[in-house]
């Protein structure tokens, strides 16, 4: 019995690749391009920036999304309502960074200090 392997004519992340094309991002290319320069990656595949792009969009929407359940949590408020207007403080958005890495905390006050 000759056993030959199934070959598809492209490959999932083919697929992946175009719909990233289509997808819109809250941070273009260009910008991605500066600021990956500036740290010392140097890519110009456009896969890679709009990937990376994407990538800092879920984690600045993770990070407002937490900041906005602790601002909820603090008040004790619900956010069910849309004509409600929200006013989120640095120590929201300091507890929301705390989830993620405490290194993104640049100017964390120490413990004691109010």
């Amino acid at each position: 019995m000759d056993f030959t392997p199934h070959l598809r004519d492209c490959s999932p992340v083919d697929g992946c690749l175009d719909h990233l094309r289509d997808c819109p991002s809250v941070f273009p290319d260009e910008v991605m391009a500066y600021f990956m320069n500036l740290a010392g990656v140097d890519s110009a595949v456009p896969h890679v920036l709009r990937i990376c792009g994407m990538a800092t969009q879920k984690l600045v929407y993770d990070i407002g999304a937490s900041a906005l359940h602790y601002y909820s949590i603090r008040n004790k408020l619900s956010l069910d309502d849309p004509e409600a207007k929200f006013t989120l403080n640095l120590d929201d958005l300091q507890r929301a960074f705390e989830d993620y890495d405490d290194s993104l905390c640049v100017s964390k006050k120490p413990d004691y200090y109010i």
